[in-house]
């Protein structure tokens, strides 16, 4: 996996760039992922899991889109390889160990 230093305290990322801030809802999407590294997470799985949200619509699901693009962008202002993320095409995202 990538070098990623998090810092819980103020939810900000670092490689081997800049520090860069993440939202609540990115610090909470990246934590979920971290958790569970090297697994594939459903996009509902991250709903529930992520921001607690007890169902999922395809518009909600779109959500998580969203935010997954937004933290790699994120991962590359911070040197990070945005790749680290990864789609899993039809199901979700997981970040590689």
């Amino acid at each position: 996996m990538a070098t990623i230093a998090i810092d819980k305290e103020n939810r900000t990322i670092c490689g081997k760039g800049e520090k860069v801030g993440l939202t609540p809802c990115e610090y909470s999407l990246l934590s979920c992922l971290v958790e569970h590294a090297g697994h594939p997470l459903s996009r509902p799985d991250l709903l529930r899991d992520a921001w607690h949200w007890d169902y999922a619509t395809e518009v909600r699901t779109k959500t998580v889109d969203m935010h997954v693009r937004r933290l790699r962008a994120k991962f590359e202002r911070a040197g990070i390889d945005p790749k680290t993320i990864v789609t899993v095409r039809g199901y979700g995202y997981a970040l590689i160990a």
